[in-house]
């Protein structure tokens, strides 16, 4: 008996999501590329939203954002599902686009859309802390259960950013700056960056975000030079109270949400 769509979407998912949390880019050319667009493939006449997702997830995991945004598009116009527009924001995240994420998050992350704790950790990725403030101010005001956000730290990190005039916008450009590093070393930013906000009255305040990535402590060491470079020739380079780093990875991951799991759930 042949696979039904369902069952063929979650496999997809399944390797897709090992390819991710790999942290490297699949090549095209490759057998399990080749395996993966067959599977695809196979969904098309049954549920041709979910190929053209699955479609997008495929694109994504070989670092090519252009064909994500095409496929996804043609997905969203068949079914508006909230698994693929939650998934399109974590492509863009994990292929380091943050200043288009920040403003997606900001469309879709509020607490009135109804997704508001799912996709309140996106927001955390994209940098976008001061939306954020407003977001958990609106959530509270609706007595939402926000149990087991990380609300504190998000807040206090605000705070410090806000005091010395750092934009969402701004935060977002040095993103997009390790995302850019990051593309061309053919590494997913993948997962929750840590965001560390520390203030010591009349000493130090700083708030700094940080990547967990795959490769050695001299990997990373050249991954953060080239970042400091890339941050220079933008012109946002020298702000001590805000920074962003790479650190070893601790296998900290996020997997691809796929749309039966969340209608069984």
């Amino acid at each position: 008996m042949a696979p039904t769509p369902k069952l063929v979407s979650h496999d997809i998912t399944e390797k897709l999501n090992a390819i991710f949390r790999g942290g490297k880019y699949v090549d095209k050319n490759s057998l399990l590329w080749a395996q993966i667009k067959r599977d695809c493939d196979k969904i098309m006449r049954d549920d041709p939203a979910e190929c053209w997702s699955s479609l997008g997830n495929l694109h994504a995991a070989a670092g090519d954002v252009d064909e994500m945004r095409n496929c996804y598009s043609k997905a969203l116009r068949i079914n508006n599902d909230q698994a693929y527009v939650t998934n399109l924001l974590i492509h863009l995240e994990n292929l380091g686009f943050y200043s288009e994420a920040l403003g997606y998050y900001r469309d879709i992350g509020g607490p009135s859309l109804g997704h508001f704790t799912e996709r309140y950790r996106y927001g955390v990725a994209a940098g976008a802390f001061q939306a954020m403030v407003q977001f958990i101010d609106a959530a509270k005001k609706m007595e939402m259960d926000m149990t087991g956000l990380d609300i504190d730290i998000q807040l206090e990190a605000a705070a410090l950013l806000h005091v010395h005039g750092i934009s969402d916008e701004e935060v977002a450009r040095h993103l997009d700056a390790a995302g850019l590093v990051m593309r061309r070393h053919r590494i997913f930013c993948y997962g929750i960056p840590e965001v560390r906000a520390t203030a010591i009255d009349g000493e130090f305040s700083g708030v700094s975000i940080v990547f967990r990535v795959p490769g050695s402590r001299l990997d990373v060491l050249a991954l953060n030079a080239a970042l400091a470079e890339q941050e220079g020739a933008v012109g946002i380079a020298g702000r001590g109270i805000f920074n962003v780093m790479f650190l070893p990875d601790t296998n900290t991951t996020l997997d691809l949400s796929p749309r039966e799991r969340r209608e069984v759930a």
